[in-house]
């Protein structure tokens, strides 16, 4: 572990009724070939077993990640760990890079938007509304700008739930495209396109209807053209 770490820890009351207040600082903070950056945690806990981040600021470079929520790890008025960790949580995100963090990634572009997870890791609600920039990842795509909105429910083998996906100026390697648009429901295995919009040239669009099963491997979609 590189770096310097600071930092206070109350703890009050007996095993039934525990209380603790945690302020963390971290500054250059690093493993291995992992560049952390500096951190700063404020948090709090109760016989409840839940933990309550006020503060959670990572900043590495130009990249940022502010966060905030609760987490009960363990079970109430017990060092008994809940398996099912439920949780409320927040993160928001600006001009995060990879690069900041591993500098062998050789993929580029910023992320910046907002994560909000609720539930626990059995039934999870997730908001995701995130924008990328200058995405670039080596032999998959190149991309000015990227948009994603989401709101699924579930868990990852069957979620449920709706989203929206933007893209323009796509280099796929061995396709360039003006833009890309998505609407897609999922309902627990089947992702439905409501429709998948491709401009393939400035005036010239591919739509796509119909759906798709990842667990199935299976398929149904029709294609039209229009302009």
């Amino acid at each position: 572990m590189k770096g310097a770490i600071s930092g206070n820890v109350d703890i009050e009351g007996n095993m039934k009724s525990l209380k603790s207040g945690l302020a963390l600082k971290g500054d250059r903070l690093g493993f291995k070939d992992i560049a952390i950056g500096n951190l700063r945690i404020n948090a709090a806990s109760d016989p409840s077993g839940i933990i309550r981040i006020s503060e959670l600021n990572l900043e590495n470079q130009g990249s940022v990640i502010d966060g905030s929520g609760s987490v009960q790890v363990f079970q109430k008025n017990s060092f008994a760990v809940n398996s099912a960790f439920p949780m409320d949580l927040s993160l928001s995100l600006r001009n995060v890079e990879v690069k900041d963090f591993i500098k062998k990634v050789t993929a580029g572009g910023t992320v910046a938007g907002k994560i909000d997870v609720k539930g626990d890791i059995n039934n999870l609600n997730a908001a995701l509304d995130l924008d990328a920039k200058k995405l670039a990842i080596p032999k998959v795509i190149q991309a000015d700008a990227v948009s994603l909105t989401a709101d699924i429910k579930g868990n990852v083998k069957t979620p449920t739930g709706s989203a929206t996906l933007y893209g323009k100026n796509l280099d796929l390697g061995v396709q360039k495209l003006t833009g890309i648009r998505l609407n897609a429901k999922m309902d627990g295995k089947v992702i439905h396109l409501n429709p998948l919009r491709v401009e393939v040239a400035p005036g010239k669009m591919v739509k796509a209807t119909g759906w798709v099963s990842p667990l199935d491997k299976s398929y149904q979609v029709d294609l039209t053209s229009e302009g």
